[in-house]
C-alpha cells in the first residue's frame, strides 16, 4: 500500500526532549560529520510518503509535517502518539532525531 504522497510506508521522528544529560543542547541539531543529526535521520527515511516530526518546527533539508506532543513535553510515549496521529500510511517507521 502507498499513501497519497507515493511512498509505501510514512516515518514519525521523535526530535524533541530536553536534552539535560547535554546542558539543554539542542540534540536533533547537533552535527556529527558535518551534519545535523537531524538531517541525517531524514536522509534516513527519504522514501516515506509522509515525515511527521515530532518537535518545534525548525529548517530542515527537506519538507516535514510537525506535530508536538500533548502536553507538551509528555515524553516519547506522548510524542509517538503525536507523530501516528499524523500518518496514513498501514506501516510506519518510528526513528529518534538524536542518533548518528
Amino acid at each position: 500500500m502507498t499513501t497519497k504522497e507515493g511512498g509505501p510506508y510514512d516515518a514519525v521522528v521523535l526530535a524533541g526532549g530536553g536534552a539535560a544529560r547535554l546542558g539543554g543542547a539542542d540534540k536533533p541539531g547537533v552535527r556529527v560529520g558535518g551534519r545535523a543529526l537531524i538531517d541525517r535521520v531524514l536522509a534516513a527515511c527519504s522514501g516515506a510518503g509522509t515525515t511527521v516530526v515530532v518537535a518545534a518546527p525548525r529548517p530542515t533539508v527537506r519538507p516535514v509535517v510537525w506535530a508536538r506532543e500533548e502536553p507538551a513535553g509528555g515524553g516519547p510515549l506522548a510524542a509517538l502518539d503525536a507523530g501516528l496521529a499524523r500518518t496514513t500510511a498501514e506501516q510506519v517507521v518510528v526513528l529518534s532525531a538524536d542518533l548518528p
